[in-house]
């Protein structure tokens, strides 16, 4: 595969598949199987790391930290769901 940037594969003739991870494990699962990006999905994030839906419930931090650490764990592409914003009633104690 060759080392393209994402706005090079997405300029290219072919729809890019982008399967949905929800971890660092499942991001080189992913990246392993030949798929040329990996998309971080929220309910995924949310599920995997609080065990609830996505609802707004992690921080801003928190996603933050998960996309750092999965970029760090692949070689390809990332695109990540940043969620719906923050600041909103849920997040106040």
């Amino acid at each position: 595969m060759p080392d393209l940037s994402l706005k090079e594969r997405l300029a290219g003739d072919s729809i890019l598949v982008a399967p949905a991870a929800f971890d660092m494990v499942s991001a080189k699962i992913i990246e392993k199987a030949g798929f040329e990006a990996v998309y971080l999905s929220g309910f995924g994030q949310s599920a995997s790391h609080l065990g609830l839906p996505d609802a707004g419930l992690m921080t801003l931090s928190e996603i933050a930290e998960r996309v750092q650490n999965m970029a760090g764990a692949i070689n390809v592409p990332l695109l990540a769901d940043g969620d719906t914003g923050y600041g909103g009633v849920i997040n106040y104690d």
